[in-house]
């Protein structure tokens, strides 16, 4: 690594599918030039654009441009010719500058033949390594060195993390709107760490929740008449029930009666109003991870501006509806981000699984994450299914570890408490064991 750090800094990148390990070497030294070469793969233009977009957004102090390679996929050869003309003019044309190549995008036939080119000519290149700290890896002939950047404060925000992937914020008031959405977690602060606390200690119980969901559920259906929406729930109340029935009677959020019928014994379910409903059929446990985020936010353990709830997104530029997506949690830690689900039913379906792979994968990007929060305890398949996509699953039994758990995450800590299979299935598996049943 050359110690003249009084030249202004000329920076070249290889545009791949992956945006980080190019924008956070370029944040860090601070280019006055960004050159970005670009193959035509698709990947590779649509990364240019990201990185173009989201560098304007952080900082007006780099000039980002594009290089064209006129190649899909070149071989060696394809990229020699490119790249000995092309090095040659950029130190000539850049004599005053300190030049630099980032050789972490592209393939890895790119990336080694553009640095034989670029140390032909006596010029510096790094590998960037995205761990739990940024490190450079400075290369030249005889042996590397390396350089970490410790963060004094976070370099992103969930907003530039998301835009650097392809995606874009609807509400563009975000920021505020989260906090207003904190404010009215903590309202609800007392009441859902109390159901938290009743999931954790009926954690042997299937479906612990499972008549709220349903009645509330009946409530919400617009495509029935009232008297289906007040329909008794079938099944007495369980004296592991009462005390949560009691618990959000005394907080006036629900009524309850038990009637009997023909020797068969029903529960009516009186909600306070349409908010309520929606509240404790699941949207509690996302206030109660949203309360939990705070608290580590006070203490110091995440930054504001690296955590969310409630966001929407959609694939940049896209005026497809499908092409949106809501976050029920996002969180921003060591360069990387955790999207979380969060549910209380309907893990009948893989529709929560696939939703996160797709996020996880492109919003995500290499190192991204996704578990979902369960206040139900899901079927082995499911948890099966998720294990084989790397997606963690926490139930009701972890509620009360929940705290800690993400503290680790954020930390970069092993993580615990999750459901996982002993083995888990493989896709092929997944799919033998569907056709099974059929």
């Amino acid at each position: 690594m050359n110690n003249n750090t009084e030249k202004p800094i000329m920076m070249v990148c290889i545009a791949s599918g992956q945006t980080m390990q190019n924008l956070l070497p370029a944040l860090y030294l601070n280019p006055v030039k960004l050159s970005v070469i670009c193959s035509e793969n698709v990947k590779s233009t649509s990364s240019f654009e990201y990185l173009k977009r989201v560098i304007a957004n952080i900082t007006p102090n780099i000039n980002v441009e594009k290089v064209n390679l006129s190649e899909e996929s070149p071989n060696w050869e394809q990229v020699q010719t490119f790249a000995n003309p092309c090095f040659k003019h950029f130190k000539d044309k850049y004599n005053e500058f300190r030049l630099i190549l980032n050789i972490t995008g592209g393939t890895k036939i790119m990336s080694a033949s553009m640095l034989s080119s670029w140390q032909a000519l006596g010029l510096e290149a790094f590998y960037c390594h995205t761990g739990k700290t940024v490190t450079l890896e400075w290369l030249n002939q005889h042996k590397s060195t390396e350089q970490s950047f410790k963060q004094q404060s976070p370099l992103l925000n969930i907003e530039h993390y998301l835009n650097a992937h392809g995606y874009e914020l609807i509400d563009k008031n975000w920021k505020n709107n989260h906090r207003a959405k904190v404010k009215q977690a903590l309202k609800n602060k007392e009441i859902t760490h109390k159901l938290s606390n009743y999931a954790a200690k009926n954690s042997n119980e299937k479906n612990y929740f499972g008549k709220i969901n349903t009645a509330a559920e009946r409530k919400l259906n617009k495509n029935i008449s009232p008297k289906e929406q007040q329909k008794p729930i079938s099944g007495a109340l369980k004296n592991d029930l009462l005390p949560l029935y009691q618990f959000l009677t005394k907080q006036q959020l629900l009524s309850y009666k038990e009637i009997n019928n023909n020797g068969k014994t029903f529960v009516e379910h009186q909600f306070k109003d349409e908010a309520t409903a929606k509240f404790l059929n699941g949207f509690w446990v996302e206030d109660y991870l949203t309360n939990i985020l705070q608290e580590l936010e006070q203490e110091n353990i995440i930054a504001p501006e690296c955590w969310a709830s409630g966001i929407k997104i959609k694939i940049e530029g896209s005026k497809d509806e499908y092409a949106q997506n809501e976050l029920d949690v996002a969180i921003l830690s060591r360069n990387r981000l955790l999207i979380i689900e969060c549910k209380s039913s309907h893990l009948e379906n893989q529709d929560p699984i696939n939703k996160l792979l797709m996020l996880k994968e492109k919003g995500g990007g290499l190192f991204g994450e996704a578990w979902i929060l369960s206040a139900k305890n899901p079927k082995q398949e499911f948890v099966s299914r998720a294990n084989v996509f790397k997606i963690k699953v926490f139930s009701m039994q972890a509620f009360t570890d929940i705290k800690q758990t993400l503290k680790a995450w954020v930390l970069g800590e092993k993580i615990q408490n999750s459901e996982e299979t002993d083995q888990p299935l493989n896709a092929m598996q997944l799919a033998l064991q569907k056709l099974q049943k059929q």
